[in-house]
């Protein structure tokens, strides 16, 4: 398993392939944040992701629930 804390890890990792992700975060991030404001989550609550594509809805989630447990599956 592999964790990224910021977007520069990602880039460094990942190359072009980080740039696109970064481009889809942006454009999604309306959506992201709705998600994340309907899921009502609070702090130390665990939140699974499904399908989760680039991560973006499980990273939002877990800078909600702050300790809490968080883990995003998607099938590649």
């Amino acid at each position: 398993m592999v964790y990224f804390e910021t977007v520069e890890e990602v880039v460094a990792s990942l190359g072009r392939l980080a740039r696109k992700v970064e481009y889809l975060t942006a454009a999604f991030a309306p959506d992201t944040r709705r998600a994340v404001e309907m899921a009502n989550s609070k702090s130390g609550e665990s939140v699974l992701g499904l399908g989760t594509s680039g991560g973006e809805v499980v990273a939002s989630a877990k800078r909600s629930v702050r300790h809490g447990l968080c883990v995003g599956i998607n099938c590649i």
